[in-house]
């Protein structure tokens, strides 16, 4: 662990907020288990937003030289397109991977807290699944820096330690808010707290939670899709509308991501061990969800369809000029 790190440990057993809050984080809440997405979910869809403009830049590079390359059809050309390929091939090969951050992969990565067995579960990116308990689990609020801005990104994460030798065995960002801010990756982590430690922790907790995300055992609808990626600038209802035109580049980029992904699928044991849940008042699936508002559902549909027309006008605008260029 760093200097940064070990200065911003997070003590089990300590309040380290005075208002806890889920960050719209949790799938579902019962008085066995509270299950919570990945710090990757709330930005679902970044990656392809950066990979696709990049592959089809190259794609469009590649396709113009061999056009150039067949119309002289000399060797010196052939040789020149041979060159050329090379040089971008890392370039093509960084795009691919860049995609294949998000998309083929999972629809998201769940994280499960049993409170009465004290234990901690994750399925993670690599395809790993862990399992340990909640009392070995070192929790600290680590920093990472945006690569364009620079500026500072926070999120809750578990350290599994090597107790002979300190050195990190494992580790797991158990939350992440969608905005990164260093105040509410404390308020996340205390929602966790609070659930794993307090006697009322189940009650108090579930009061907090508003919505639980509808995607275990399914796919994230369109409709959802667009709701969750409008949400990062709720409720600011002008800029959701002013912004649409960007907006929307990142939704279908989410709404890819989800459909090209599978649904995470726990070992069999996990859901034998969880299958007989006593459901009560406190227990929260996204069925129990209240009804959107206009602002909170047809509003950002409305956002999304005007945004995704202004898009596509300027994709065909921007088209049609480079056409007639070559006219």
């Amino acid at each position: 662990m760093n200097e940064y790190e070990l200065s911003n440990v997070l003590i089990k057993g300590k309040k380290a907020h005075d208002a806890p809050n889920d960050h719209l984080s949790v799938v579902e809440i019962n008085s066995d288990y509270l299950e919570m997405v990945d710090r990757w979910y709330a930005h679902k869809g970044h990656s392809l937003l950066y990979a696709i403009p990049l592959l089809a830049l190259l794609l469009f590079v590649i396709i113009l030289f061999f056009t150039a390359t067949l119309e002289k059809n000399e060797i010196e050309a052939w040789y020149f397109f041979s060159g050329m390929t090379v040089f971008i091939l890392p370039f093509l090969y960084f795009g691919i991977r860049l995609f294949l951050l998000e998309g083929f992969k999972k629809t998201y990565y769940p994280i499960r807290f049993d409170r009465k067995k004290q234990e901690v579960y994750a399925i993670l990116p690599s395809d790993d699944f862990l399992k340990i308990s909640w009392h070995d689990l070192n929790i600290h609020v680590a920093e990472n820096k945006q690569s364009v801005t620079l500026s500072s990104f926070y999120e809750v994460r578990g350290f599994i330690l090597d107790n002979e030798t300190g050195v990190i065995k494992q580790s797991i960002t158990l939350g992440y808010p969608a905005w990164g801010e260093y105040d509410d990756a404390v308020s996340l982590w205390e929602f966790i707290r609070i659930y794993m430690e307090e006697k009322n922790g189940y009650e108090k907790c579930s009061e907090i939670v508003k919505v639980c995300m509808p995607i275990k055992e399914r796919k994230e609808s369109l409709r959802f899709s667009i709701i969750r990626g409008m949400a990062l600038l709720a409720p600011n209802y002008a800029l959701q509308f002013l912004s649409s035109p960007i907006t929307v580049l990142f939704i279908w980029c989410r709404i890819l991501s989800i459909k090209t992904s599978q649904l995470p699928v726990w070992p069999e044991w996990v859901n034998l061990q969880h299958k007989d849940i006593v459901r009560d008042e406190y227990s929260k699936q996204s069925k129990d969800n209240t009804e959107n508002n206009f602002w909170e559902e047809t509003w950002p549909v409305i956002c999304f369809v005007v945004g995704s027309l202004i898009s596509l006008a300027l994709i065909l605008w921007a088209g049609y000029k480079y056409w007639l260029m070559y006219q």
